[in-house]
């Protein structure tokens, strides 16, 4: 089994987001985290968005932000969990 690791981390500004599309409250938190670890999206193999209470027109996000966070081809695997997003944890079994 391959190890991974979250190696940085990064947030948003907290509070309704009027200001903003969901995509680029995204990048916030996702330019934090580049700079928090030392990478850069080259350095990414694989992302999982997790989300809720999202604007109607947002309700599958995970796609658009992987395009605009320039990840095209490295997942993503999406999480929802309602209130639970955060805590929630995707499971992949593999058989050889």
């Amino acid at each position: 089994m391959r190890k991974v690791a979250v190696i940085g981390v990064g947030n948003s500004r907290f509070g309704r987001r009027d200001d903003a599309i969901l995509q680029e409250i995204t990048f916030e938190a996702f330019k934090e985290a580049l700079e928090d670890a030392g990478i850069t999206q080259e350095d990414i193999d694989l992302s999982v968005v997790g989300s809720v209470g999202t604007r109607l027109y947002e309700s599958l996000p995970a796609v658009p932000i992987n395009e605009y966070l320039g990840l095209v081809g490295k997942g993503p695997i999406r999480v929802e969990a309602a209130c639970a997003t955060g805590s929630a944890r995707s499971s992949r079994r593999t058989t050889r």
